[in-house]
């Protein structure tokens, strides 16, 4: 009997499936993972752990601060590492880095940008991305990307967590200019929903800030921590004319947590580099990549899980940061968010995002959502026949489901077998290992989403008598209820 994986999709999470461009075929729902020993893998953060939280903000102060005038005079946040060929100033060169053989978007530019076809309105995750707007710790009118993520809030949105703290850089006699009462956060944070320079600019009004959060190892130390794997952060908004939340308007992204990894991403932004022409801030710009694993240029040794995904076809810029990275497959998971780009010569042009992993984003959303449900992973077990002869073999099912208003990338689901007994391969599964403890791994399981994985178990030279067997999901700080995370089975083996 072969293994199968049977999705069972929320309409929530089908809600995201449509793309800018023909999406490709969503890889095995299992595919080989490096097996990790000894116990399930605990995944709950060992050092940062904690989520700092802005001052109060006046969402009301926000949206009339923001005129017409700011908005266009708002450069795009710098995006760290970017480097500027030829350099003229800030926000004046044009940056172009990536050859055009790896240029994957259809009709992407000398940067791997497309437009993003209007109205915005129109698919839900352009709906739900959105330009920032605030004022930096040096009182200059920047702005950031971020998205509408799914809580029981239904008020947040994610970005960079350079988009609101970065360390105050002017001092005048050792002390920083800036507000002492404000320590380093941004202010008159406002998100704009689907914002169209061209058109109608606020189709689903302004949303002022109310509050922020970031990983509390996140320090905003000059270059904006880049590379960071704490480079994330959520806003609560509100609007001032309706009491109805965000969510109600735009809907919003599923978060999928991940610890970084290989993925088929599209990309959402709002490039803002003032001079160049092609990138005013007015526009939505998407680019396609695939990713690899990034780490950091220089790991801290409490960065003990980074997570990371660098993509070498796009080269996002200015304005940019904090932008949406997810799956093109279906169910349009988010994934990361933009945190830094690198252009040398023109020719070699790379981004990072920060992924949504559990150090990061589980410190931020459980402090942010504190009632909501994010990461209840369960598993139970079943066996085809549990009494067999020595020499044969059965089918165990593994039943693995998620709960709660996020998913998972990248899930280790780990199986101990007894002594004497083998897993029977299959290229299907594609697991790692055939005795002691296998490891398979799932590519992505979505809110309210349940997946099964058969594994043919043979029983080779066994002693006559009845075998546990165990597997588990990864627990973490999230899940209200770990015992889900394992389960045990039997298998009786006669002469």
């Amino acid at each position: 009997m072969r293994s199968r994986t049977i999705p069972i999709t929320t309409a929530a999470a089908l809600a995201m499936a449509g793309l800018m461009a023909p999406v490709a075929a969503a890889s095995g729902a299992a595919r080989a993972a490096a097996p990790a020993a000894g116990k399930p893998a605990d995944t709950r953060p060992r050092w940062p752990h904690g989520a700092d939280r802005s001052p109060e903000m006046d969402a009301h102060e926000s949206s009339d601060f923001w005129t017409s005038a700011r908005m266009a005079a708002a450069l795009g946040a710098p995006l760290p590492e970017t480097e500027l060929t030829p350099h003229h100033g800030e926000g004046a060169a044009r940056v172009t880095g990536i050859p055009s053989s790896q240029r994957l978007t259809p009709g992407g530019d000398a940067n791997g940008y497309g437009r993003v076809r209007r109205p915005y309105s129109k698919l839900p995750h352009t709906r739900a991305a959105g330009r920032l707007f605030f004022v930096d710790a040096h009182d200059k009118l920047r702005s950031c990307t971020a998205a509408v993520v799914r809580s029981r809030d239904e008020s947040l949105i994610v970005t960079a967590a350079q988009c609101v703290y970065g360390e105050p850089g002017d001092h005048d006699g050792g002390e920083y200019r800036q507000d002492p009462g404000h320590h380093g956060w941004h202010r008159h944070l406002l998100f704009v929903p689907a914002y169209d320079g061209r058109g109608e600019r606020e189709p689903y009004s302004r949303w002022g800030a109310v509050r922020a959060w970031k990983p509390s190892a996140y320090t905003g130390q000059e270059g904006g921590d880049a590379n960071s794997p704490y480079d994330v952060a959520l806003v609560e908004v509100e609007n001032v004319y309706t009491d109805q939340t965000l969510q109600d308007r735009v809907g919003g992204y599923t978060v999928l947590r991940n610890q970084g990894g290989g993925f088929k991403v599209n990309t959402i932004g709002y490039p803002a580099v003032h001079k160049d022409r092609a990138y005013q801030g007015k526009d939505q710009m998407w680019c396609q990549g695939r990713t690899r694993p990034a780490r950091p240029y220089e790991p801290r040794r409490h960065d003990v899980r980074f997570g990371g995904l660098t993509t070498h076809n796009c080269q996002l810029v200015d304005g940019d940061n904090g932008g949406p990275w997810m799956l093109r497959a279906p169910g349009s998971g988010l994934v990361g968010v933009t945190s830094t780009g690198r252009s040398h010569h023109g020719d070699n042009g790379s981004t990072t995002a920060t992924a949504l992993g559990i150090d990061s984003y589980g410190a931020i959303v459980k402090a942010a959502d504190p009632d909501g449900v994010y990461d209840q992973l369960s598993i139970s077990a079943d066996v085809a026949d549990g009494t067999i002869e020595q020499g044969e073999s059965t089918t165990a099912t593994l039943t693995v489901a998620m709960h709660g208003l996020s998913g998972a990338a990248g899930v280790p689901v780990s199986v101990w077998l007894p002594r004497g007994f083998r897993l029977v391969p299959d290229t299907e599964t594609g697991c790692e290992g055939t005795s002691g403890e296998v490891t398979c791994t799932l590519d992505t399981i979505y809110p309210g989403q349940t997946m099964e994985l058969g594994l043919r178990i043979a029983a080779d030279d066994v002693a006559p008598g009845r075998y546990r067997f165990r597997a588990a999901v990864e627990r973490t700080h999230l899940n209200p209820d770990p015992r889900g995370t394992v389960a045990h089975f039997r298998i009786r083996v006669l002469r």
